[in-house]
């Protein structure tokens, strides 16, 4: 990761794939990030695509940023990913560089009842509405073409999660009243992943509906998480 950013001279930060095992070392699955800063970025509206997730990042962007929030009994990562997202300029390498063991005491696994209560939203709400502004939602056609082209395994993965983000994206435009350009980033989705069907999306987005966030949740439940956009792919 080191010779990533000494490679890469404008970065300041970077972050590799994970290899994730159960409490033997067995490896169960690979989670991939998305190798170039935009589409990192991107990711970061909606999941942790960097922070806690394993980074080398320079200590200027911690200063710049504000540090974590200690409050926080989970999900500190998160926080501070977003508040970094204007001053990181971050690079992917597509390795498994690092290993997260799964178990019964991990942080994550015990903190799912704080994730869904009102406190743990409202915080994240405001977080996104102070950092993320309705343009930030919107993936630019080149930038869409070019990820199609990067190099690296598990490709159609990475462009289905990508797709998937950009599936988010449509929906938070919409759920800010933005109806035609969330409709506009559809066929981006489709273009990276034509294997998935977003045609239900785009028919009730049609339709007037708003808020289709449940729906996409439902949707990965029926579907084995194909519309997830934080993608953990199968190594068992």
């Amino acid at each position: 990761m080191v010779k990533a950013l000494e490679r890469n001279p404008a970065a300041n930060a970077v972050v590799c794939d994970i290899l994730r095992v159960d409490s033997e070392d067995r490896p169960r699955s690979v989670w991939l990030n998305l190798l170039a800063d935009y589409y990192l970025k991107k990711n970061e509206l909606f999941r942790v695509a960097f922070g806690g997730i394993p980074c080398l990042i320079r200590r200027d962007v911690f200063l710049a940023a504000g540090l974590h929030e200690e409050s926080l009994r989970a999900s500190s990562d998160r926080d501070i990913g977003v508040k970094m997202v204007k001053h990181i300029n971050i690079v992917g390498v597509p390795e498994r560089l690092y290993m997260y063991r799964e178990h019964g005491g991990n942080i994550t696994s015990n903190s799912r009842a704080y994730k869904r209560s009102p406190e743990y939203r409202e915080h994240f709400r405001r977080l996104a509405a102070r950092y993320f502004a309705p343009e930030d939602y919107l993936n630019d056609w080149a930038e869409v073409r070019r990820f199609q082209d990067l190099a690296a395994d598990y490709a159609v993965e990475r462009r289905r999660k990508y797709a998937n983000t950009i599936l988010r994206c449509a929906l938070q435009l919409a759920v800010l009243g933005r109806k035609k350009e969330a409709l506009a980033e559809l066929p981006k989705a489709a273009f990276l992943a034509p294997e998935v069907n977003y045609s239900a999306f785009a028919a009730l987005l049609r339709l007037g509906f708003r808020d289709l966030r449940n729906f996409w949740v439902n949707m990965n439940c029926w579907f084995k998480y194909a519309y997830d956009d934080y993608f953990l792919v199968d190594v068992c």
